[in-house]
């Protein structure tokens, strides 16, 4: 028996229209069982032993509308297509979407409701039609109407009642019927149920597919539950999608940790990340949550690197290619620093250098560096260096995407150019 008020209207108003034969308008999101309920007026009506014929409205364009409502006639006067008012005859004909109509195919509904009768594309015969029609509609056609987008005079021809369906948000007390119905239906014969912690959890997450998100949720939940009493840690994944993205506290947690752990001095920033056994992973693992692969998290790592290349207004693929491009050639930075040493012009004088550790700023003058009078292109490549840093804030990812190099080339560089100088 449904919990929530808002459902409790609900099967009231459903209840009210199937004892009329007047034609219906279900107004709601989608995902909220908009076809369940015209289907449980039908099977409620006087009409129940006739047909219930669907016809999706946003399938259609203006010519095939008519054929796909009134069917069509060859030239013999052979009936080579029923049309959906034929097939629906003393039934119900449910109109899904109905706001998707065009002027023109709203214009031959009205002329077919205004008359009761119908002629097949193709004919010149007229056939009486007894159907009753019950619509949906997703979008606001009172408003649509007003933009004139949407008939006045079809709009109170198909909204002689009207109903709303309740998004799942504000029947949430329901929750606990509907995952159970909903676990029959896709687990028939296996007595899946979801413990207090998992519901708990079902019950905090705000829906914004109604149904067809919970079923997506409660399915995904089956696919990776060991037991058939489904935990909160299966409920948090099924939730996320499985994603790590969807995951997305969880992954920036993760990510910070791994960030930090990066000194100037690694030898190899990046193993981090491909070793099986990164403290990260592992917590993770103790804890019982849902385990990201590496492969996983290198490529969410990967791609959130590209931070640097959006603010610079270049695409992930120009970035990639660029990598590339300086992976396939043989000239690495050094070289290219120690061709332009030879033709660089007239020294400029000092600037600034200090310990790369961290962003500082570059207009802090160094003891070291003031006792010289020239600067090399190895301290102009340092000091360009750190200018980057500090535009970054100390990200080296970034500064390594506007290089065009990778992490790893960039901590060798600085080790290089700082053991030149030590």
């Amino acid at each position: 028996m449904a919990a929530s008020e808002a459902f409790k209207l609900l099967i009231e108003n459903l209840q009210r229209s199937s004892r009329l034969d007047a034609n219906v308008l279900i107004n709601g999101e989608v995902g909220t069982g908009r076809r369940q309920c015209a289907l449980s007026i039908h099977k409620a009506s006087r009409r129940a032993d006739g047909r219930f014929v669907t016809v999706n409205c946003t399938a259609l364009n203006d010519s095939r509308f008519g054929i796909e409502l009134f069917g069509m006639q060859n030239s013999a006067f052979e009936m080579v297509r029923k049309g959906a008012v034929f097939l629906a005859e003393e039934g119900t004909l449910y109109l899904h979407e109905v706001a998707e109509l065009t002027l023109e195919m709203q214009a031959q509904l009205v002329r077919y409701l205004e008359s009761g009768v119908f002629t097949p594309v193709g004919s010149n015969d007229v056939i009486a039609s007894s159907v009753r029609l019950v619509c949906s509609a997703s979008a606001n056609l009172t408003a649509l109407v007003e933009a004139g987008r949407f008939r006045n005079d079809l709009y109170h021809m198909l909204a002689q009642m009207v109903i709303n369906t309740p998004t799942l948000n504000e029947r949430i007390a329901d929750i606990d019927l509907l995952s159970a119905n909903i676990l029959r239906e896709i687990a028939p014969g296996q007595p899946y149920q979801l413990d207090r912690s998992a519901y708990n959890r079902l019950l905090s997450h705000s829906f914004t597919g109604n149904l067809i998100e919970l079923k997506n949720i409660l399915l995904r939940a089956i696919s990776q539950s060991t037991s058939y009493v489904i935990s909160e840690n299966v409920m948090q994944f099924a939730i996320t999608g499985g994603s790590v993205f969807s995951q997305s506290q969880d992954l920036q947690d993760r990510t910070l940790s791994i960030e930090s752990t990066m000194g100037d001095n690694a030898e190899d920033p990046l193993a981090l990340e491909r070793s099986p056994k990164t403290n990260v992973l592992t917590t993770q693992e103790q804890a019982g949550e849902p385990i990201v692969e590496p492969a996983d998290l290198n490529d969410s790592r990967r791609k959130g690197r590209w931070a640097g290349a959006s603010e610079a207004q270049v695409d992930s693929s120009t970035v990639d290619s660029k990598l590339q491009e300086f992976s396939a050639t043989s000239q690495s930075l050094d070289d290219l620093s120690t061709a332009q040493e030879a033709a660089a012009p007239t020294p400029k004088p000092k600037a600034a250098v200090t310990n790369l550790g961290s962003p500082v700023s570059a207009t802090q003058p160094s003891a070291q560096r003031v006792k010289n009078e020239t600067l090399s292109l190895k301290e102009r490549e340092l000091l360009f260096i750190e200018e980057l840093l500090v535009k970054h804030g100390g990200d080296k990812q970034a500064v390594a995407n506007e290089l065009g190099c990778t992490v790893r080339t960039l901590y060798r560089k600085i080790e290089k150019i700082k053991s030149r100088f030590s």
